[in-house]
């Protein structure tokens, strides 16, 4: 969506009807990358908040096992 590779996609287009740029002709737009550090800092706390993500989905698990055997008790 951003206005320079909608503006290189449609001079690098072909067609008419239906206007496409082909791969080889995309692979040619330039992409700013941060630095590897800040590469390194941005998948570091990707990470962490995946492991995060991973105990809260265990903490839940565990919870709902949990309420299962309390609901069979209860209806015993």
């Amino acid at each position: 969506n951003s206005p320079s590779l909608v503006g290189f996609a449609s001079q690098n287009a072909e067609g008419i009807e239906r206007p496409r740029v082909s791969w080889t002709r995309l692979s040619a737009f330039p992409v700013a990358l941060p630095p590897l550090a800040e590469q390194r800092r941005i998948v570091a706390a990707i990470e962490e908040q995946l492991s995060r993500l991973d105990a809260a989905r265990g903490l839940l698990t565990r919870a709902l096992s949990q309420l299962r055997n309390l609901r069979t008790l209860f209806l015993e």
